[in-house]
């Protein structure tokens, strides 16, 4: 999914996330891409970044700050 819940209210945002995780819990996996840092750090088991078309390792997302966040996003190598 790319920004789920962009131009949404907060309610419709909680029933967005509340639907994604509800699907995740059934064993299904969801990619998703999005500008909102506290959005992918809120609902997301693991995470990663991309910077001038390469992919950063993934992480556990309960390892990650937005700072940690913002530095892949600028293709800085971080450890978590």
């Amino acid at each position: 999914m790319s920004n789920p819940t962009w131009g949404v209210d907060a309610k419709a945002q909680l029933f967005i996330h509340q639907v994604l995780m509800d699907i995740a819990d059934q064993g299904a996996s969801i990619i998703l891409l999005s500008q909102d840092i506290d959005e992918l750090l809120s609902v997301t088991d693991r995470i990663c970044a991309i910077c001038h078309g390469r992919l950063s390792r993934t992480f556990a997302t309960e390892d990650m700050t937005p700072e940690h966040l913002g530095a892949l996003m600028l293709g800085q190598e971080i450890e978590a």
